[in-house]
């Protein structure tokens, strides 16, 4: 959707987490999320952007992070098209139109897909997305159907813009707006990915370069001062020697670190398949509610998945109406007795094309 002052950006380019944060100050939020962002997303650390919104939930008003991660290439293509245009995903955009009291869900609905959001006391619970073939309508009761029980608590709500509703068959007396006149409620700087105003470490090489410099600036400071007095010109080279000597471990200590950083990242980049996201993405739409991925392997196209939920063998004609899951291997299902679920683990080959 485009707007004079605001680009909704396709919800199908970005993947979204959610994180418990510690307390702590706000200015250490973002270097938390930056380190555990390997651990949660795929992707090349430095070949990734990542936005975020905080909120506070359940009696204990716990502080979780709801986390926007896409490619840095699908960020810069976005920003060449927006201008000076704000860039904003359905989460952020819906906000000023979410109940501060009780349970509250939306469908937001694009072209090409659509996004099922559930909040409680005002702050978001679930995000889930779906995938719209080319031709296919949009049916709310149909994709209500399909989601968890859970999931379907509330008033809902369907967003799209004017020409998108226009082509909807709504049932009656559904709550619709559009995106037309939530866009007309944005304040300037609440869009995502802003440029200005983010704060960025310095490379590691700059740190270090800015650290030779302040101990050169000490040493002729030092000299300046002692230079009548032969004495204290000894003690201030005894001082700088030492302080040298500590300054020449901690560069080789940081630089074997980076050294080991290269190639464990060359190690994961030669795992990783052709579009992790949209392998990532895929699987969401098939195991929905009904399951957690507990883990991934992933190989070139082949992956392997071990997950806990429900009704482990239904899954298996979920992956048959994808096309790209292909060669589909339930290993095992065994019952978990602490949560009356199932542990199980399948294997395929994902296809992006």
């Amino acid at each position: 959707m485009s707007h004079p002052d605001v680009v909704l950006m396709s919800r199908l380019d970005f993947d979204v987490q959610e994180l418990d944060i510690p307390p702590l100050p706000d200015g250490e939020v973002e270097g938390l999320i930056r380190y555990r962002l390997r651990s949660i997303y795929p992707g090349t650390p430095e070949e990734t952007s990542f936005d975020f919104r905080l909120f506070r939930q359940g009696q204990g008003r716990t502080r979780r992070a709801f986390v926007f991660i896409a490619r840095k290439a699908t960020i810069d293509g976005y920003r060449e098209s927006a201008g000076r245009r704000s860039l904003f995903l359905p989460l952020p955009l819906l906000m000023p139109a979410v109940p501060r009291r009780g349970d509250f869900r939306a469908w937001v609905v694009g072209t090409t897909w659509a996004e099922h959001l559930c909040f409680h006391d005002g702050a978001p619970t679930s995000s889930t997305v779906r995938r719209l073939p080319l031709g296919t309508h949009f049916d709310p009761a149909t994709e209500d159907d399909c989601l968890h029980p859970d999931a379907v608590k509330g008033p809902a709500l369907i967003v799209a813009t004017t020409e998108v509703l226009s082509s909807l068959q709504l049932p009656e007396g559904a709550r619709v707006l559009t995106l037309e006149a939530l866009s007309k409620k944005l304040r300037k700087g609440d869009g995502l990915f802003l440029e200005v105003g983010r704060t960025r470490k310095a490379p590691a090489v700059l740190r270090l370069s800015a650290l030779a410099a302040a101990v050169v600036v000490f040493c002729i400071l030092v000299l300046l001062k002692y230079v009548g007095s032969v004495e204290a010109h000894a003690d201030a080279l005894h001082a700088l020697t030492l302080t040298l000597e500590k300054s020449g471990q901690n560069v080789l200590a940081l630089q074997k670190e980076i050294d080991g950083l290269k190639v464990e990242r060359d190690r994961l980049n030669a795992r990783t398949p052709r579009d992790v996201y949209l392998l990532l993405s895929e699987l969401s739409v098939v195991l929905g509610d009904h399951a957690r991925i507990q883990s991934i392997s992933i190989q070139d196209d082949n992956f392997q998945v071990d997950a806990l939920g429900t009704n482990a063998l239904s899954l298996m004609d979920g992956f048959k109406a994808r096309p790209g899951f292909k060669n589909m291997r339930l290993a095992q299902v065994v019952p978990d007795p602490q949560s009356g679920r199932e542990r199980f683990s399948f294997s395929g080959t994902f296809d992006d094309h």
